[in-house]
């Protein structure tokens, strides 16, 4: 969550500005909705990784901001979770903080440890699509190989 934006205030900023739709942000009353957010994705596939979710949430003294991005994520796993929309969430977690995992858990989201396997590389698993695993020798590259995955099943799907 660190990083060019530093500390957010809530989760969604930094990720429509990286979408290039920092104008909606003035229209977001509470958290953005469901619809709201899938206008911002539209039909292009999204992939969405967030990276120290735990350490960042635990920071935010506010409880009222800490429940909002609780929504925010509510609102990413059922996107996540809709077969027809085409939105990939990646969260490292540590798995002890019960309020995230609870929100990302609603929609039965696979949790997986996805450490370095003991052949080295990485393992990739995406819940919203059956049997899509992936490996590869770095992150980038399992993540690179499943976005391919993604277009496949996709293309399979469409037929």
């Amino acid at each position: 969550m660190e990083g060019e934006e530093g500390n957010p205030e809530f989760l969604w900023e930094p990720i429509f500005k990286s979408l290039g739709k920092a104008s909606v942000l003035g229209q977001i009353r509470d958290f953005p909705t469901i619809s709201q957010f899938k206008d911002i994705i539209g039909k292009e596939p999204t992939v969405i990784i967030l990276d120290e979710l735990e350490s960042w949430y635990e920071a935010t003294a506010d409880r009222v901001r800490k429940t909002r991005n609780l929504n925010f994520l509510q609102v990413l796993s059922e996107i996540s979770s809709d077969s027809d929309c085409k939105l990939i969430v990646l969260t490292s977690l540590y798995g002890r903080n019960e309020e995230i995992l609870g929100r990302l858990g609603r929609d039965q989201v696979f949790i997986q440890d996805l450490g370095a396997s003991e052949e080295g590389g990485f393992t990739a698993y995406v819940p919203s699509l059956p049997d899509c695993i992936s490996e590869g020798n770095t992150e980038e590259k399992a993540l690179a190989n499943i976005k391919l995955n993604w277009h496949r099943k996709e293309a399979t799907r469409a037929r």
